[in-house]
């Protein structure tokens, strides 16, 4: 049904939002150690990636659970057509986007990081007791 599609696809937003932002800190901390490192460097402005709109990044994490979601998908169909019974897609599915995702932060060793890892926005205290600007990302 609809929920063989849904809700693999908002794992795989998921993992596309987690790779922009291990994309986005990486290049955070490459501006920070240039305006380190040069004294000149100091007065230019940097962009922030996180509101730079079209920009190409690295998706290794999103390209390993569509390829999860496949071999999923294809393992269904086979265990479908071999044992001519309608198979619910979510049990081969989801198991193959979890484990396919995992890998992936195996081979990149940021199994912590990836479970640590939140969507839930933070405030974060501004000084003077104001309310805080919200952030996503890690606890």
């Amino acid at each position: 049904g609809l929920g063989d599609i849904v809700i693999p696809g908002f794992f795989l937003s998921l993992m596309l939002r987690w790779d922009f932002y291990q994309w986005s800190q990486n290049v955070q901390q490459q501006q920070q150690q240039q305006q380190q490192s040069s004294e000149s460097d100091k007065n230019k402005n940097y962009y922030n990636p996180i509101h730079v709109e079209h920009v190409s990044f690295p998706k290794p994490y999103f390209h390993c659970t569509l390829c999860g979601y496949i071999v999923g998908l294809g393992t269904t169909l086979w265990v479908m057509f071999q044992f001519n019974a309608a198979q619910p897609a979510l049990l081969y599915l989801v198991p193959a986007c979890l484990g396919s995702s995992f890998g992936c932060a195996l081979v990149k060793g940021q199994v912590k990081a990836l479970m640590e890892y939140t969507e839930e926005e933070e405030e974060v205290p501004a000084e003077g007791g104001a309310s805080g600007e919200k952030t996503l990302g890690q606890k």
